[in-house]
């Protein structure tokens, strides 16, 4: 079995998103994926998880990008891959699938809250940010508290 773990893994690897489908679960990662299944193994996530492959398991939720939702996925007997290995016990595969699925999630919601911060400070109303100045406006004002406009006006007076 480890030989055959091996040689998907690799192959899994080879092949680009574009060329290797993950079973029923549509690549973009954005398509909507029916709730369940109507077969045992509906993804390779699932096969490895019950047969305890964990390379050929490691190499589809790193390249595959749908592998959220294949382990979201429940086959014919209503399991998710994470299930599956627990029942065969594979338990170090079930805790790495585990750990794969909280820090995706976490990392989408991250990434969308950075989005959405984005979007708000691009939206943020700079209309009081900038003050109109007019010509009879004092240079010297608290603000000025290094003295710079008394310098430069005493400069240019000076070089006239």
């Amino acid at each position: 079995m480890t030989m055959f773990d091996e040689v998907m893994a690799r192959k899994i690897q080879h092949k680009s998103p574009n060329d290797f489908h993950l079973l029923e679960i549509p690549q973009t990662g954005q398509a909507e994926v029916a709730a369940h299944s109507s077969t045992k193994y509906p993804t390779l996530v699932h096969f490895g998880a019950a047969h305890g492959l964990p390379l050929t398991v490691a190499a589809c939720l790193q390249h595959c990008p749908a592998a959220l939702q294949a382990c979201a996925l429940k086959n014919i007997d209503g399991m998710r891959p994470v299930e599956m290995a627990v029942k065969h016990g594979h338990y170090e595969l079930s805790e790495d699938i585990q750990d794969f699925e909280s820090n995706k999630q976490r990392y989408e919601k991250k990434t969308l809250s950075t989005h959405v911060a984005v979007d708000n400070y691009h939206n943020v109303d700079t209309e009081d940010t900038y003050v109109t100045m007019g010509p009879n406006m004092a240079l010297d004002g608290p603000d000025n508290q290094y003295g710079l406009c008394n310098n430069a006006r005493s400069w240019s007076q000076q070089n006239r």
